[in-house]
């Protein structure tokens, strides 16, 4: 998966930990599956931003405080 996916899973792990929230926590008030939960964090899927805001609501914290400051490299076709 991209570098994006992963640096986002990983903010969105740090945030939760600083809460004290369990993955299964998290996803059970975003209503996603702790699996998918726990896929989103390891960054070997993307995600919706439906589900960001989900989760962030559930986190009870700003969407945009989950987004990795992140440059996309241009690719060449």
């Amino acid at each position: 998966m991209h570098d994006f996916s992963r640096h986002l899973g990983i903010n969105i792990k740090i945030i939760r930990l600083k809460k004290n929230l369990s993955q299964q926590e998290v996803a059970a008030r975003a209503n996603i599956t702790a699996s998918y939960m726990s896929r989103i964090e390891n960054g070997t899927i993307s995600t919706s931003v439906e589900k960001l805001y989900r989760i962030a609501q559930a986190m009870e914290c700003k969407p945009a405080e989950l987004l990795p400051e992140f440059t996309f490299e241009s690719e060449s076709t």
